[in-house]
Order: structure tokens, then C-alpha cells, then sequence
């Protein structure tokens, strides 16, 4: 089992990305996670206590973006390899039959990545919530010695991370979900992300490669609306 116990991931202008931990946080992210996945999406049902959480909960590591108040930006959740993954259940019909699930020590599952509505359209020192959520991943990741990750994103936003540097590979064809977006399985490889992107785009790895660069400020680009959510299922 992957040990969560780890300090701050990566600092910018007084935000940070770091595991969830406290029990108040943790209802933080439910409520944030209810918000985008039961009340906006509509892909799980709405609970009473207007918190969402299920059976995988218990055994992930949730990692988080705060602002410099406290308050919970961005979450997302890593399944670890010896756990079943959604896409071993509830996202099984994600996944091609030509494609076998690998369940390496070096392999996890990215679930319930969200951003709050109302951070969307912000950038940190250049970059967007979700993308900084992404470098406090990465860190996370080559701390733990995992190269792969399995997701099930947006469509279009499968596209967008492809055309950004994230080497992510279609494992089966796009499903449709309730609300009418279509959501497809893939695979990210952060070795590969690596050598793409020191040829390509040495900005981008040297700000993932650091815990703390120059400071930033948040500010407000376009309207929320004209962004497409980053969402992973």
C-alpha cells in the first residue's frame, strides 16, 4: 500500500499541492468532489449529505491544491496497484478487450480529479489549478516510484493534455455518459513525458521538476464558461 504521510509536494505564491489528510479537508474534497461529479455532471447520484465518496475512498491517496487561505482549489485521488481500479468495475466497458490492465508496482489510477467552478479560468505563475494539481502528481509520483497511470478523462480534454506534453494513450473508444459528454480511457507514461518534454518544452519539466519556483499571482484570464472543465471520471 502507498504510504500518503508526505509534506507540501509544490509551493506557488502561498498555494499549495499536498495529500489531503485532516478530516476537515477530506469533507472539503467530498463536497467539492459532490459539487462537480453529482450536482454538475450528474455522473453519480446526489447524496443527502451532499458529500461523495465511495468504497475506493478508504485505500487512495487524495492530493489537493490550497489556496493561501486553506480552502481546497483542486483534487484529485490515486488508486494504488494492489487495490481493484474503476476500470477493473465500474468503467470495465472503458477499456478495449485488446487492452490487458497492467497492475505493476509502478502503475496507479487517477479517479475524481475537479477543480471548483470558480477557479477554472485562474492561473498559477502561468499555469491553470488542474495543471499545477498535475505537477504535485508527477512529484508524487517519482517520490513513489510510479511511472503509469490509468484515467478516464473528457474526451476533448484527453486532446488538450496530448497537445500540452502529456504522452496519453486511448486504452478503448469514447463512452457517452448521462449527461451527453463523452469520457475516454488512457494511459499517461511520466518517463515518456519526460523525454518529450526536455526536447520540446524545458520550461514546462523545470517547473514540474521543482517544488518551489518564482513567486505568482492568481489571476483571472477568460470567463469560466469559455474553459472546458478538466475532469477525470
Amino acid at each position: 500500500m502507498l504510504d500518503s504521510m508526505q509534506a507540501v509536494l509544490a509551493a506557488e505564491g502561498g498555494y499549495t499541492v499536498r495529500p489531503i489528510q485532516s478530516d476537515r479537508e477530506l469533507r472539503e474534497s467530498y463536497k467539492l468532489r459532490h459539487a462537480i461529479f453529482a450536482e454538475e455532471l450528474k455522473w453519480v447520484p446526489e447524496a443527502q449529505n451532499g458529500l461523495e465518496t465511495d468504497q475506493y475512498d478508504p485505500y487512495s491517496v487524495p492530493l489537493g491544491v490550497f489556496n493561501p487561505s486553506g480552502s481546497l482549489v483542486s483534487h484529485l485521488r490515486i488508486i494504488p496497484t494492489e487495490m481493484p481500479f474503476m476500470m477493473e468495475k465500474e468503467f470495465f466497458n472503458f477499456v478495449s478487450k485488446r487492452h490487458t490492465l497492467k497492475k505493476h508496482r509502478d502503475t496507479a489510477e487517477i479517479t475524481r480529479l475537479c477543480v471548483a467552478p470558480e477557479f477554472r479560468g485562474a492561473m498559477i505563475n502561468g499555469f491553470s489549478p488542474a495543471m499545477f494539481l498535475f505537477k504535485g502528481l508527477y512529484i508524487w509520483c517519482n517520490l513513489h516510484g510510479i511511472r503509469h497511470q490509468y484515467f478516464a478523462v473528457e474526451y476533448k480534454v484527453l486532446r488538450m493534455l496530448r497537445i500540452s506534453g502529456f504522452p496519453s494513450d486511448p486504452i478503448g473508444e469514447p463512452v457517452r455518459m448521462r449527461d451527453g459528454t463523452l469520457v475516454i480511457a488512457a494511459t499517461l507514461d511520466w518517463s515518456l513525458f519526460e523525454r518529450i518534454n526536455s526536447a520540446s518544452r524545458p520550461r514546462l519539466l523545470n517547473w514540474f521538476s521543482q517544488g518551489r519556483s518564482s513567486p505568482a499571482v492568481f489571476q483571472r484570464l477568460r470567463p469560466v464558461s469559455s474553459l472546458p472543465r478538466p475532469v477525470f471520471a
